[in-house]
C-alpha cells in the first residue's frame, strides 16, 4: 500500500496533521509524495485508525524496498 493511500483513509489531507498534534500539512504531503511515513509516526497513526474504526495494520505501511520500487515505477 502506498503512503498516500494510508493518508487518504483518514479523510482530507488536513485531518492527519491535525490529529498528529499540529504536524505541518506540507510534512504529511511529503510523506505521500515520497511514499514514506516515518516509523516513529506509525504507532500514532495505528492508534488513530483504531479509534476511528479505520482498517490499518503495521503491514500496510510501505517497507523501504516497496518504497524504492514504487518510486522507481512512478519515475
Amino acid at each position: 500500500m502506498r503512503a498516500s493511500d494510508i493518508i487518504e483513509r483518514f479523510g482530507t489531507g488536513a485531518e492527519v496533521p491535525r490529529e498528529l498534534g499540529g504536524v505541518p500539512m506540507t510534512t504529511v504531503s511529503s510523506w505521500g509524495r515520497a511514499n514514506y511515513i516515518p516509523a516513529w509516526r506509525q504507532p500514532k497513526l495505528l492508534e488513530l485508525a483504531a479509534e476511528r474504526g479505520i482498517a490499518l495494520s503495521t503491514t500496510d505501511f510501505p517497507t523501504e524496498d516497496e518504497r524504492i520500487r514504487l518510486n522507481k515505477a512512478a519515475a
